[in-house]
């Protein structure tokens, strides 16, 4: 008579493989043991390092498949988790094993399934293997939340950063992320070539490559991988995730200053719009020329060979009121905002800390109001908090009883407390004012660049973002309207440049009469 054949499957997950008791030998000595009990004929053995929680394992797969081939009659395991611990996959793979008439029994737990409780307890069994699955998961997940929270970082750090591990004993180690003395000074310089706005993307992969700088594996890294890298804010000491909702200030030491970090968002918001936005009009001036008679101008579609050509409003619909004339080839307009409008915002260096200290003094007058609120705020909170030292003494004096005590600091820590969300705003809005007098100082040094690189649809772009409109007169650009934040930059240090000279919406132009 023919005996059965038991094939063997075993396996640990990689957290399992320090349980003694859980290791691949024990597991296969009670699978052997067992078949040996039953009379079975030991099989072949299939043997799995992973998770239980999905059946891509490739020795699973390999078991499923020499099941339905009919190479054995019945399938071991050291317990039913151990085959899996998902149980609606588990299910799925027990029924496709009836089918192909082999059993699936455990070697510790003895329920026989043929009956009805065998049948409930191997279930019960699976799923309390699901859910131990579960609840380690919540755990883990538990851990990593608050390793963020604390400022650590889960994961493998990024470029110019190294994991450090430290065992502490046999089973407990401690993890850290320190700079890459190699790769972390390259890493900076490539923020620092950034922000001085005379490299893209591409350019500042090759140059960082001539430098040395490429990925742990030996790659270049590519303009993707290169926007990733200036927009981490891992480099400036903060932990984020939007898988756990957390953001925090990190324990490792940060490679660049908040002040880089931020000048290099600034040149990336305007020369990286990740998709470009379709345009109907693809012109680069469309909506944002005015004729200085006051009509919107509009821009002629030209036949073949033939120049475009800006037309005021007045001149297209003959009954409105205005000048009535023919502008400049939109070429011309172009090339006064290459080669005078956009050079003539520029900063010298040697200028930047004079035209800096009249820009904050510029911002600062506009909002005269709120600085002086922020000073008097802190005049307040100041009062106030004297006002509860002073209750305190009152109360050790006997002066107070605990209840009169008690009332009084409840009232005085509400006014601070309304006081305190005050002051946090108005100082918000001081770093929002500095840090938009950075980016249109850097910004403003970066147009000539980003305009010679950008194509029509980036051009548009930056001329939106800097410009309300531009006012044409004479054959020519004769008003730049500029946009806040860049609007401080009319009352920068010296003399504005004479394209920027302000003229009445009628200047230069003979109205038709």
């Amino acid at each position: 008579m023919t005996k059965d054949i038991a094939a063997a499957y075993v396996r640990v997950s990689t957290e399992e493989q320090g349980d003694r008791n859980l290791s691949i030998p024990a597991q296969l000595a009670a699978c052997r043991r067992f078949a040996g009990e039953r009379g079975w004929e030991a099989g072949e053995v299939y043997s799995d390092v992973a998770s239980g929680k999905s059946d891509r394992r490739a020795d699973f797969r390999r078991l499923m498949d020499d099941a339905r081939r009919g190479l054995f009659q019945a399938i071991v395991v050291y317990k039913y988790s151990r085959f899996g611990r998902d149980l609606a996959d588990s299910m799925f793979n027990e029924r496709e094993l009836r089918q192909a008439g082999v059993t699936l029994v455990s070697a510790t737990e003895p329920y026989d399934p043929e009956t009805v409780w065998g049948w409930a307890a191997k279930h019960m069994m699976q799923f309390f293997a699901e859910l131990e699955n579960r609840q380690k998961a919540e755990f883990v997940r538990a851990g990593m939340r608050q390793k963020l929270e604390q400022g650590g970082w889960n994961w493998v750090a990024p470029l110019g950063y190294l994991n450090r591990r430290e065992e502490l004993d046999g089973r407990h180690r401690r993890t850290s992320v320190e700079p890459d003395p190699e790769r972390a000074p390259l890493v900076r310089q490539a923020f620092e070539l950034y922000a001085g706005g005379e490299y893209g993307l591409q350019a500042l992969a090759d140059e960082v490559e001539r430098r040395g700088l490429r990925t742990r594996k030996g790659k270049r890294l590519n303009p993707k991988k290169v926007l990733e890298l200036l927009t981490n804010e891992f480099y400036v000491g903060v932990v984020s995730s939007p898988t756990f909702d957390v953001r925090a200030r990190g324990k490792h030491p940060p490679l660049v200053s908040q002040d880089l970090f931020d000048r290099v968002q600034a040149v990336v918001a305007i020369r990286n719009k990740g998709v470009k936005r379709a345009h109907r009009h693809k012109q680069v001036l469309r909506g944002l020329v005015w004729c200085a008679c006051g009509q919107r101008m509009t821009i002629d579609v030209p036949q073949e060979g033939r120049y475009a050509y800006l037309r005021c409003m007045s001149h297209v619909d003959k009954r409105r009121e205005g000048c009535h004339k023919l502008g400049p080839p939109v070429k011309k307009v172009v090339e006064q905002i290459e080669e005078e409008i956009l050079p003539s915002l520029h900063v010298a260096p040697d200028d930047v800390e004079a035209v800096r200290e009249d820009l904050l003094a510029l911002s600062l007058a506009a909002e005269g109001d709120a600085e002086e609120e922020l000073k008097s705020t802190h005049l307040r909170l100041a009062h106030e908090r004297a006002r509860v030292e002073a209750l305190l003494d009152m109360r050790l004096g006997g002066e107070l009883d605990r209840d009169e005590y008690a009332d009084k600091k409840s009232e005085i820590e509400r006014s601070i407390g309304i006081m305190v969300a005050r002051q946090t705003e108005l100082e918000e809005r001081r770093r929002q004012r500095v840090d938009s007098v950075e980016m249109v100082l850097r910004v403003a040094n970066s147009l000539p660049v980003l305009w010679r690189e950008g194509d029509e649809a980036d051009r548009r772009e930056l001329l939106e973002l800097v410009f309300e409109k531009l006012v044409v007169g004479k054959g020519r650009i004769v008003r730049p309207v500029l946009r806040e934040p860049f609007r401080m930059l009319e009352g920068r240090r010296g003399p504005v440049p004479e394209v920027f000279r302000s003229m009445a919406p009628g200047d230069g132009v003979e109205a038709k009469r």
